[in-house]
């Protein structure tokens, strides 16, 4: 749920950052979450997404409340209303990026003057917001003159009398009961605690990763696949490499094969550090996609005993297919998290509460247990885009390219080689 929320105000605010540049003349083509001007290339990252301007926003606002003790209704009220300024600031601060970069200078894009960009946006959003909330008091009290915010602050300064602090100030009426006290205590101790693990979890793969750096699998090379799959033919091998500044999937290996007017790419793309939903990928790309999760292979003949993910997507007038199932460093299958697998709450519950228990226990073993992944996690991926609509006969024989894709990159010496 949270990576479809990021997902979601990615594309919001590449949306709305379109619209602010063509209001002021900038050139400018979006695809998806991808803004391309006539000198540069600019993604909206998870990061960019408005998240952190989000949760930051809204406890900041809260605490405000708290401080004015607004009734219930009021703190609701200011929780939605800055959620829009969250939405209008972001879009800004993309819009900003862009139209510096392209004109003066890139320092804005990344580092110190970025982290600094997004401070003066969430004191923009926040000050929006106390903004709309005093607007609101002043509102209220125009259609109701009888209407006094006996809560605020504001008020209770007024109601002081010969610069006499009121009684109702020096004995404020408890915000919290003790059973109301004892939850909280209890929520701020499991909090506190789970944030502890958090930074030994952090830790803990922080030194897995190190170790995968030092043991580092064998490289993909071309000749790992044959010129000829059945009846596809491959056209062309690439190695794309984003950089040490990647945080995942720094390096894909990509085999390019045809059949008749189908072009199909199949790829490695490592590492990643547990499965990865390559729907939100292309989701983020403007895709349509249609994911079918956990599909068995026996099913479509491959013999393995293994699953696979299907995602059938449209774009504009393009057709696509996506196949990819996830391996760790043995080649054994690593599947998606409970979540997609159980179709029930009560075994997503059952997940949430066993990962909790482990997490309080501070169980480095237990945790390991759980994700089962032999670090690193590589994903086996075909795409297929295609200008007209695919038969169920490209379908089968896309899976059949992929089944053996899968199956000699298994037996490559990346997964054979002794680790």
């Amino acid at each position: 749920m949270d990576q479809h929320l990021i997902m979601k105000m990615q594309f919001l605010a590449s949306h709305l950052a379109s619209l602010l540049l063509d209001s002021v003349g900038a050139i400018h083509f979006r695809n998806g979450v991808i803004l391309t001007t006539e000198n540069n290339q600019f993604l909206t990252e998870e990061a960019c997404s408005g998240i952190r301007s989000l949760f930051s926003s809204m406890a900041a606002i809260a605490i405000y409340g708290v401080v004015n003790r607004y009734p219930l209704w009021r703190h609701l009220m200011n929780l939605v209303q800055v959620l829009f300024w969250v939405i209008i600031g972001n879009a800004l601060r993309v819009a900003t990026v862009i139209i510096v970069t392209d004109n003066w200078t890139d320092r804005i894009a990344s580092g110190t003057g970025h982290e600094i960009l997004g401070l003066l946006v969430f004191l923009f959003i926040f000050a929006m917001a106390m903004s709309t909330d005093r607007l609101l008091t002043v509102i209220l009290r125009l259609i109701f003159p009888a209407w006094q915010d006996s809560q605020s602050m504001e008020d209770r300064y007024e109601s002081t009398t010969d610069n006499h602090v009121s009684s109702s100030l020096l004995n404020p009426t408890p915000l919290l009961n003790s059973y109301a006290f004892g939850a909280f205590f209890v929520l701020f101790t499991g909090a506190s605690l789970l944030s502890a693990n958090a930074s030994y979890a952090r830790f803990w793969v922080d030194q897995e990763n190190q170790a995968v750096e030092l043991d580092r699998l064998s490289v993909p090379k071309q000749e790992h696949l044959p010129s000829q799959l059945g009846d596809w033919q491959l056209s062309k091998f690439e190695h794309t490499y984003r950089g040490e500044d990647a945080i995942q999937a720094q390096d894909s290996y990509i085999w390019t094969y045809n059949r008749g007017d189908l072009v199909a790419l199949v790829s490695i793309d490592c590492p990643w550090s547990d499965w990865h939903n390559l729907d939100w990928c292309y989701s983020a790309l403007g895709w349509e996609t249609q994911p079918n999760f956990l599909v068995s292979s026996d099913e479509h003949g491959d013999q393995g005993g293994r699953v696979h993910t299907e995602l059938t997507m449209t774009q504009d007038h393009m057709h696509g297919m996506v196949i990819f199932s996830s391996v760790d460093r043995q080649g054994e299958e690593v599947l998606p998290p409970l979540s997609y697998r159980s179709q029930t709450m009560s075994g997503f519950l059952k997940q949430v509460m066993g990962n909790m228990a482990s997490a309080l226990t501070f169980d480095h073993a237990a945790q390991s247990e759980i994700r089962g992944v032999s670090l690193p996690a590589s994903t086996l991926q075909l795409f297929a885009p295609s200008g007209r609509e695919l038969t169920d006969q490209d379908r089968k024989e896309l899976r059949e390219l992929f089944f053996a894709f899968r199956q000699k990159v298994l037996a490559s010496p990346r997964y054979q080689t002794p680790q």
